[in-house]
């Protein structure tokens, strides 16, 4: 286990150490002698310690040499490979995709039919626009009373 405040790379590599053999009385009295410099590790120390011996007191076992084919055995078994419902994506993809074209033709030639609708508005515009440039005030002063005339005839 490092701990960041253990920075010394001397005091590290005897811990390192530790945990594969125990420590020679040189490298116990070097460590003793830190610990006796710095007491708020000594917990950390003893805990190190600890655990090392426990470590080395315990069986050492090595896996059968099945031991990675009988692990994704298991996996499998407990949970198998769920994929998509391809027949389901089959079945809809393409009625799916020719309704999403048959919406674009149909947004497309809306666009169309409008523009061209509004061309044909600005073109009508442009020739009544033209033709009434021709005209002259004077001969719409008498509109109102000739629009009179022309809804008494009725």
């Amino acid at each position: 286990m490092k701990d960041p405040t253990m920075n010394d790379p001397e005091i590290q590599k005897l811990i390192e150490r530790s945990w594969r053999r125990p420590l020679s009385a040189e490298e116990q009295a070097h460590l003793d002698a830190w610990l006796t410099a710095h007491p708020e590790k000594q917990a950390l120390w003893e805990d190190e310690s600890a655990l090392s011996t426990l470590l080395r007191q315990t069986r050492q076992t090595h896996p059968s040499s099945n031991f990675t084919a009988l692990v994704l055995q298991a996996v499998q078994r407990e949970s198998p490979i769920s994929r998509p419902t391809l027949p389901w994506t089959r079945r809809w993809f393409p009625r799916l995709a020719f309704v999403g074209v048959t919406m674009g033709v149909i947004t497309f030639t809306v666009y169309q039919h409008r523009l061209t609708t509004r061309a044909e508005m600005a073109e009508s515009v442009a020739t009544v626009s033209d033709q009434m440039a021709g005209l002259r005030p004077e001969w719409l002063q008498d509109f109102e009373a000739i629009n009179r005339l022309g809804q008494s005839d009725d």
